[in-house]
């Protein structure tokens, strides 16, 4: 791994990967849904209170805040499944004029490249740099094992990739 210009020793924490999880949770399109309807609920809770019982008004605001925080918790708990199944988080990745490559250094396993053509896009959340590798498949860089090197390596990335394919938040 010599020809390469930055490393990311990648340490996820349960935060890294939670907020990674909401990220991807956030930007599909079927999160859509329970939104609306935890926003109906809690409309009708509100529009309806002192004009029907007041266990019909408990009923839909429990049913809209179910939908609403629903989504969180359950991300949440997804998470600390995730951190305590999967050995394959913690690696590290290499960034250089061919493309990113991981190795497997547990098993000793030959170094896989993602050269930066075949890259879908790259975008950043408050935590980390989400890599897609197309539309579905993803992996993450926290921008805490990048550490004062984050503005370097994210400038180094705006370079080898075409400007639409990339999207930085500050």
């Amino acid at each position: 791994m010599e020809n390469y210009k930055y490393k990311v020793d990648v340490e996820m924490t349960r935060k890294d990967l939670y907020d990674y999880m909401m990220h991807r949770t956030y930007t599909n399109a079927g999160v859509i849904f329970p939104l609306i309807f935890a926003a109906m609920a809690l409309w009708q809770a509100y529009t309806s209170y002192g004009t029907v019982p007041f266990s019909h008004t408990v009923f839909y605001s429990a049913i809209g805040l179910v939908f609403l925080f629903g989504i969180p918790v359950n991300v949440y708990f997804r998470s600390g499944r995730m951190m305590m199944r999967s050995s394959l988080l913690n690696r590290p990745y290499y960034l250089g004029e061919e493309g990113i490559a991981s190795q497997d250094e547990s098993t000793g396993g030959e170094a896989t490249t993602l050269k930066w053509e075949d890259i879908h896009h790259i975008e950043s959340t408050k935590r980390c740099v989400v890599v897609f590798v197309d539309h579905r498949m993803s992996f993450m860089l926290p921008k805490t094992s990048m550490g004062e090197k984050y503005e370097e390596i994210k400038n180094y990335i705006q370079e080898k990739m075409p400007p639409n394919k990339t999207k930085f938040v500050k």
